[in-house]
């Protein structure tokens, strides 16, 4: 097998991934609705709901797209990334760093 045939795994983050980030329900749910997985990883191995709570500013906008994500998803709330933090853990950080 030649180097120029394997293609290492790309981490991009997948359409649906992209639609819940910017709040598109819609278009998040037509692509749900064609077996799109909302449970993807990263390249650190967060989930969306990590990479949410981690990235974006604490608002009431950020709880109502998590609550949103957490019952329309179903997502995998004990999924723990590259360091071993799970979204429980990463919403603690952020909040120590709100206080």
């Amino acid at each position: 097998m030649r180097s120029s045939d394997v293609h290492p795994p790309t981490f991009q983050m997948p359409p649906i991934g992209v639609a819940l980030l910017k709040n598109h329900r819609q278009t998040a749910r037509l692509l749900a609705d064609n077996n799109a997985d909302a449970n993807f990883r990263d390249e650190r191995g967060r989930n969306l709901l990590c990479r949410l709570l981690g990235e974006e500013a604490l608002t009431w906008q950020l709880v109502d797209k998590v609550t949103y994500i957490l019952e329309e998803y179903k997502p995998e709330v004990n999924a723990q990334d590259v360091l071993g933090m799970a979204a429980v853990w990463v919403l603690c950080v952020v909040l120590m760093d709100f206080w």
